[in-house]
Parts: C-alpha cells; sequence; structure tokens
C-alpha cells in the first residue's frame, strides 16, 4: 500500500497579498505576519508527519518560512474549488490536503488522516 502524500495548499504570507479580510484593524504587514505564523506551525506539523511526500501547493514564491524538504507546485485554477482538486492531481495519487490555517493541526491528526485515507 502507498503511504499518501501531505499536501499543503498556501499563499505566500506577502503584506497585502495575504489575509487580506484582516485589515483593517491589522496593517497589511500585521496581517502577513498572523499568515506567516499559522503556515510555519502547519508546516513544522506536516514536516514532522512521515508521508511518501510534502507538498507545498504555493500562490505566489517560498520563502524561509518553507522547511526543507517539501516539494513545492504552483496552484492552478480559478477559484478554491478548481485548485484543491488541481492540487491532488497534480500530486497524482492518495493524498491527504491541510490548509495554510491550521496551526492547531499535529502529526498525530495527520497520521490518523492517512491511516484512514
Amino acid at each position: 500500500m502507498t503511504t499518501p502524500a501531505l499536501i499543503v495548499i498556501a499563499k505566500a504570507p506577502v503584506a497585502g497579498r495575504s489575509k487580506t479580510r484582516l485589515t483593517p484593524p491589522c496593517t497589511p504587514d500585521e496581517a502577513a505576519l498572523l499568515a506567516r505564523a499559522a503556515l510555519q506551525d502547519t508546516l513544522e506539523a506536516v514536516a514532522a508527519t512521515p508521508a511518501s511526500r510534502h507538498v507545498c501547493v504555493l500562490d505566489g514564491e517560498p520563502g524561509p518560512w518553507l522547511p526543507d524538504g517539501f516539494e513545492v507546485l504552483p496552484q492552478r485554477g480559478g477559484g478554491l474549488d478548481e485548485r484543491l482538486a488541481n492540487a491532488i492531481a497534480d500530486v497524482g495519487g492518495p493524498a491527504v490536503l491541510v490548509g495554510m490555517d491550521t496551526p492547531q493541526v499535529t502529526p498525530a491528526l495527520l497520521s490518523l488522516a492517512m491511516e484512514r485515507l
């Protein structure tokens, strides 16, 4: 049996491009910092979970917040539905996908999801 891939679908945490619904009350820089913190926590949990592949399907450019060992694929499609479907298709096999705003996710939860898949 093939171990599923783990996918994080994300937008690069750039001021003025990420978490724009938080401005105001946050400044664009504060919103980007919040996005980066959530993304880093999510990526850390994913990186700590054994998987056949660790993939970041990204809108934007990777930065120092991306841990080693992640394959980066560009997001494709218009709406979220298309981007999610394309992320799964581009990985080309069984996968568990999480969004960048899941700092509460743990390796134990991800492992359980992969077992159930």
